[in-house]
Parts: C-alpha cells; sequence; structure tokens
C-alpha cells in the first residue's frame, strides 16, 4: 500500500508542477521568475521587441512569434498564411494552440515551412543544420 501511495505520489508531482507553471504563464506570472536576465538577454529582447514591432514584421499569430525576428529579422507569416503558403515552426505551433489571427483560416489549413531551405516570402534563407 505504501508503494502504490509513493508511485502516485511521484506521478502526480510533475503534473501539478506543470499546471502551476502553464497558470502562472496564462496570467504573465513567470516574467522575470525563473532567473534574473542579463544585461546581454535584456539587450537581446529589445532587439527582437524592435524588429516585432517594425513594419516588415506580419506575423499571423496573437502576441507575435520570435521565431522569424531571431532567425530572419522580418515576418511575412501572415501574408504567408492568408494565401496558404507555409508558415514558421513557431506559428504552426501558435495555430495549433489555438492562437491564430487570420480570418477564415483554421489550423488545418496551416503547413509549417521546412527546417531547411526556409522561405519567407521573396526571401530565401538557409538554416544553419541543428538550428531550429
Amino acid at each position: 500500500m505504501r508503494k502504490a501511495l509513493w508511485i502516485g505520489a511521484v506521478m502526480l508531482l510533475p503534473i501539478l508542477m506543470l499546471g502551476g507553471l502553464a497558470v502562472a504563464q496564462m496570467h504573465g506570472g513567470m516574467k522575470g521568475k525563473m532567473m534574473p536576465q542579463t544585461r546581454a538577454s535584456k539587450r537581446a529582447e529589445k532587439a527582437v521587441d524592435k524588429i516585432k514591432n517594425g513594419k516588415n514584421y506580419n506575423c499571423c499569430i496573437k502576441g507575435k512569434c520570435d521565431y522569424c525576428a531571431v532567425h530572419m529579422g522580418s515576418c511575412m507569416c501572415g501574408p504567408n498564411a492568408a494565401a496558404g503558403k507555409p508558415v514558421c515552426i513557431n506559428c504552426k505551433g501558435g495555430w495549433a494552440a489555438g492562437l491564430g489571427n487570420i480570418p477564415g483560416k483554421t489550423n488545418h489549413d496551416i503547413s509549417a515551412m521546412p527546417m531547411n531551405g526556409m522561405v519567407m516570402g521573396s526571401m530565401k534563407m538557409k538554416m544553419p543544420s541543428g538550428n531550429p
């Protein structure tokens, strides 16, 4: 009996911890709680935010993804999704999570770009291997 109780507790603990993290993230309670930001990480975050708020960032999910800002410096996932073309893997995940932001489109209408040779609009970027 004790062994079954112990196994049950060990199995339940990670589930409860992950659930708590999900709730905290949903309510914005995770910002700055994990590790203090370094000066370099703050600069990187500002650079990504500047790109995401620029005129060449047309994301297709609510809240805009970071993937295109970090890997390509611009985003054409919005026009791509609207035209039935593939989007970045971060946006595809956003669509799967219900964050899609293109009227008339559903998760099933959206496909992800291949990892190698990602194409954004007329721009073709060769992604380094092992770099998602």
